[in-house]
């Protein structure tokens, strides 16, 4: 399969390897579907195990370009050495970052998963992934966003914008969305709305300052999406568990919100899925930034979609309607966004709002339809509540555990003995309430009455297959206050309720398994905390110990040096007395120069004169015979020029006299 603009060679052998982690999050799984589907192979980055089976079952037809490994603390030291030295991958894409608010500890649940899971997975990649050209970090709109200016009404968001520094929440905004955020680490642990900000803007920020000064073989690209909306396809244990941005539609879906918060930009999640894969394909988006943003909304869209395409559900579960065709927006506006970096560099095509919301509502269709134990049994509509029975109508059947009790009293207290167990008052719950105790069976019997006595009711016989049967006991039906009784239960309507009990009960082992696993992956990461609380501290021992030894040597050489310093200082000041003494005797010495140089400047005119004596002396003195002479009357006559006589001795001498006057000044001065 050949890709636009590979900046991954996808047709070679081996095909491109890519690592995901947390590749069982909402983001993460598109991502992966995406990878899988285009032709990569995928290592996924998982915390436990337990959540090998939905993702080995999801990505079956893809099994051979996929493995799953397990990542406990992407917090711990080298939590991502060993994944990354045993491939060879191409790129990583880093989707492992909560946004999650329901949290115990701000520090340990937001800030440290993506501030220290972003640098050390940058570091495992720097050390043992030299084959690593691309990273790709999903960032967020919330290390954009100025929110002391919120909602900054007009203002036009881009790559270029930064989460400021510092700001302070106003105290009279209850909703989470709507608190001014403060993105200093310290400041993100006083609510988990900062801790959120506050972990997406100093992990990208930290990204970046890691580029900066550890220039590693590979680029980074980072992607800031805002609402991340679509189906969440992701393994959903329970509704409860919903992802965040997922769980803010459906509360809208399922009418118990009346408004999604204070963001109003979204993207669909299979966007910005193929967004990192276009990332990593296009060689500009080497060390990048990209807004990620399919539109602006507001609540009324996911309402008036929903009430529209949806009414019979709308109305069933009263759906807020707010005012149709009006968006739900602050009467001085909010701010707007600028994506055209993405679509002009990456390509990226983003899909409308009714599309994600067609394929979004489809999956809460599909999820509605599971019976997860944090949903609420209810008697059928047919049926009055509990609560509602007349004074006059027999008891109920309570089941808990497979095991049916028979309550003492009608609703409003009266005791009942031998009261007879009516089919149309079955209702389910999720604790045993005391009372005689019926075990009920196939059986064909009219009605089932009758109390626990030694384990058996009225008539009742043992089922040796590990059942019961009821028993019939018509004398207790004729001395029942409340006379004979409508029609009665038939074994299809106790199969029912049966499996109406059975369906959540097995959830509900599934969910206590699950928790359990997670308790015991709570203390494997708090044993592996204490193990690396541990190491650091031997660490800083050990830096304590050296530091300790590098001060005593330096004192010592400091020491040393102090005596080689009063040592030299010693020697200076014997070569400088040695220096004066030579001084000395120089000024002595130019004593005695000095009158003889005086002399000499006194007899110089005297001197000067017998030389030119003795010059013109020798120039009257010519050899005995005759000598040659000359002709120059061309010079004369050609050139016209005229030469000075022998009276040019005069000048010349002056000019000696004057270098002879500055040699002697050059003398004395010296």
């Amino acid at each position: 399969m050949k890709l636009r603009r590979c900046h991954i060679d996808v047709d070679r052998n081996p095909i491109p390897s890519v690592l995901v982690t947390g590749a069982n999050g909402f983001i993460a799984f598109h991502t992966v579907k995406l990878l899988l589907e285009q032709g990569y192979s995928v290592v996924g980055t998982v915390r436990s195990e337990r959540k090998f089976p939905y993702l080995l079952n999801a990505f079956r037809d893809y099994s051979k370009n996929l493995e799953l490994v397990i990542v406990e603390d992407i917090t711990a030291p080298g939590a991502f050495d060993e994944v990354i030295r045993t491939h060879a991958f191409d790129a990583v894409f880093h989707l492992s970052s909560p946004f999650v608010f329901n949290i115990n500890d701000i520090a340990q649940d937001l800030l440290e998963p993506a501030i220290k899971g972003t640098t050390g997975i940058l570091n495992s990649i720097k050390s043992y992934g030299p084959t690593v050209k691309r990273v790709v970090i999903t960032s967020s709109f919330v290390a954009m966003v100025d929110q002391k200016q919120h909602p900054r009404p007009g203002y036009v968001y881009t790559e270029a914008d930064w989460n400021p520094v510092r700001s302070s929440p106003p105290p009279t905004l209850s909703h989470p969305l709507t608190m001014m955020i403060q993105t200093t680490y310290e400041e993100g642990l006083e609510h988990p709305m900062n801790g959120y900000f506050a972990s997406k803007t100093l992990a990208e920020q930290a990204a970046w300052e890691f580029m900066k000064t550890e220039q590693p073989q590979f680029t980074l690209t980072t992607l800031c999406p805002p609402f991340v909306f679509g189906p969440p396809d992701q393994e959903v244990t329970s509704i409860s568990q919903l992802n965040t941005s997922a769980a803010v539609m459906y509360r809208l879906y399922n009418g118990t919100s009346k408004s999604h918060g204070e963001m109003w930009i979204w993207v669909d999640v299979r966007d910005l899925a193929q967004a990192h894969i276009l990332a990593l394909e296009t060689p500009e988006a080497a060390n990048q930034r990209y807004f990620i943003t399919s539109s602006d909304f507001s609540t009324q869209d996911i309402l008036d979609y929903i009430w529209t395409h949806h009414p019979e559900h709308a109305a069933a579960k009263d759906v807020f309607r707010g005012t149709p065709g009006i968006p739900m927006l602050p009467s001085g506006g909010v701010y707007t966004y600028n994506d055209s970096k993405s679509v002009r560099e990456l390509d990226l095509k983003y899909r409308d709002f009714d599309t994600m919301m067609k394929d979004t509502v489809a999956r809460f269709e599909e999820l509605d339809a599971r019976p997860f134990p944090d949903k609420l049994l209810k008697l059928p509509d047919s049926q009055p509540p509990p609560h509602h029975l007349p004074t006059t109508s027999p008891p109920l059947i309570h089941c808990h555990c497979f095991k049916m009790s028979l309550s003492q009293t009608t609703p409003d207290g009266h005791p009942v003995p031998n009261l007879p167990i009516r089919g149309s008052h079955l209702s389910a719950t999720s604790e045993a309430i005391p009372g005689p105790t019926v075990y009920v069976g196939p059986s064909s019997s009219k009605h089932i009455v009758g109390q626990r006595v030694e384990g058996y009711a009225p008539g009742s016989q043992p089922n040796t297959k590990g059942g019961l049967t009821a028993g019939v006991d018509d004398e207790a039906i004729a001395r029942s206050p409340v006379g004979p009784q409508p029609p009665p239960v038939t074994q299809a309507d106790l199969q029912a309720v049966v499996q109406q009990i059975l369906g959540p009960l097995t959830t509900l082992q599934e969910q206590l398994q699950e928790l359990q696993e997670l308790q015991e992956d709570g203390v494997r990461s708090l044993e592996n905390k204490y193990q690396n609380t541990e190491m650091e501290l031997r660490r800083l021992k050990s830096d304590m110990q050296g530091a300790v030894q590098s001060l005593e040597t330096k004192s010592g050489n400091i020491q040393t040096g102090i005596h080689d310093l009063r040592a030299d200082v010693r020697d200076v000041l014997r070569k400088t007395a040695t220096l004066q003494t030579e001084v000395k005797f120089i000024n002595a010495n130019l004593n005695i120069i000095t009158p003889r140089v005086d002399r000499i400047q006194d007899s110089l005119p005297l001197i000067k004169f017998n030389s030119i004596l003795s010059c013109r002396d020798l120039a009257n003195v010519l050899p005995s015979g005759s000598v040659y002479t000359y002709d120059n009357s061309k010079s004369v006559r050609e050139l016209g020029l005229k030469y000075r006589d022998f009276d040019m001795m005069k000048d010349t001498i002056a000019r000696f006299e004057e270098l002879d006057a500055r040699n002697a000044s050059n003398v004395r001065t010296a």
